[in-house]
């Protein structure tokens, strides 16, 4: 019984703490996105996310790409 109260107050303390900090008052995900996306076509291209400010997109951009187009949308974005 105590483990498992244990258990669930870990849970709760590590869903409080992912709640807090995605809400903490940074850019959205959308946010972040539209500032990249200098032409405003609704996709990042890798030019667009090699002058970006996300290091994350920079380095990963064929792998969040998920069906390989060479562009980014919001959708892939948001998934990574």
């Amino acid at each position: 019984m105590k483990n498992l109260l244990l258990v669930t107050f870990i849970a709760l303390f590590l869903f409080a703490c992912k709640t807090t900090s995605s809400t903490a008052g940074g850019p959205t995900p959308a946010e972040v996105f539209k500032k990249i996306d200098k032409n405003n076509d609704g996709v990042i291209t890798k030019r667009e996310a090699e002058l970006g400010s996300d290091t994350r997109l920079k380095n990963n951009f064929v792998y969040i790409d998920k069906n390989k187009d060479g562009r980014v949308t919001l959708r892939e974005y948001k998934k990574n």
